[in-house]
């Protein structure tokens, strides 16, 4: 096999040549590099090890999810994550394993099968599969009666299924009920969920509408909301978070108008400083007031580190 550029070595070598043979040799130190890249970005995990980071990755252990996402880094493609989701459930769901069910349901190549398997899941207690046959209902097939039963089935344990069938109370004006089914899901939840719900918690006491207005509760809920870390599992915390945060500006604000001072400026500038990093539909809210370069850098590291604290 004759290299790029030996013909020019095998002669004597002028300036317009030597050129040229540079030139090549350029061109195959290139190519060398392109593929000791493509070789080592090659995923040589083994399978065995890669199946057990795709469970526990699954179970929301964040050890494993950065393992995960290196091994789509290194050429893990979604159809074998998949793949292995599949040997690694499909067992356990045929034997009545409702977790392994909803699993096979979320990954599944189409709605009649995910139908199937979240109905199997349900049936065997797996909240998560009802909630997904109530929001999926319309792609389901899932008739209306049937996704409703489902949905208050899961809110009898599960904290995410209350503050979704307390949003529908809101609609529906069952502002009691909502409002029982909010503090119950913040009282046994943690990271997002906990968050979510508080912060319906807040808007429900803050509703002027409602018989039990309370403007100080509103004001508890809110720092119960902000003074709360994010779960390994939670993929929305931001904005929940930011939401929670701005809402507290606007409460400050408002108490402002109504008695004015320094120290409800203040908190509300906190409270936006909070939502704008953590949620940029948020900053045009800055705008509103003064805030110096070195508060707004010191309370921005606390918006990422989720360390709520009002100034004031």
């Amino acid at each position: 096999m004759k290299w790029p550029g030996t013909e020019a070595l095998a002669r004597p070598i002028d300036g317009r040549g030597k050129t040229e043979c540079i030139r090549k040799w350029i061109i195959l130190a290139i190519i060398i590099f392109v593929l000791i890249v493509i070789y080592a970005k090659s995923d040589d995990t083994p399978e065995s090890e890669i199946t057990a980071i795709v469970e526990a990755a699954d179970s929301g252990e964040p050890s494993a999810k950065q393992k995960l996402l290196q091994c789509f880094d290194n050429g893990l493609t979604a159809e074998k994550h998949n793949e292995i989701r599949r040997k690694i459930y499909l067992p356990k769901a045929q034997n009545g394993d409702a977790n392994a069910q909803y699993w096979l349901g979320l990954i599944a190549a189409n709605m009649s099968e995910r139908l199937a398997w979240w109905t199997k899941a349900a049936e065997n207690g797996n909240t998560e599969a009802m909630e997904g046959l109530y929001w999926g209902s319309d792609d389901l097939g899932v008739d209306k009666e049937k996704a409703r039963y489902w949905l208050v089935k899961a809110a009898e344990s599960n904290p995410k299924a209350m503050v979704s069938l307390a949003l529908k109370y809101c609609v529906g004006k069952r502002t009691d009920e909502a409002l029982a089914l909010c503090i119950k899901a913040g009282d046994m939840s943690c990271g997002q969920t906990k968050v979510e719900a508080d912060r319906l918690t807040a808007q429900i006491y803050g509703d002027v509408s409602f018989a039990g207005y309370d403007p100080e509760k509103q004001k508890a809920y809110l720092l119960k909301a902000l003074n709360v870390k994010p779960a390994p599992t939670d993929n929305g915390f931001d904005d929940e978070y930011a939401q929670a945060a701005s809402l507290l500006r606007a409460w400050f604000q408002e108490r402002n108008t109504n008695s004015p001072s320094e120290s409800n400026v203040k908190n509300a500038a906190y409270c936006a400083v909070i939502a704008a990093v953590l949620d940029r539909d948020y900053a045009d809210r800055l705008s509103e007031f003064a805030i110096r370069q070195s508060e707004f850098d010191a309370w921005a590291v606390d918006a990422r580190n989720y360390n709520f604290h009002l100034p004031c």
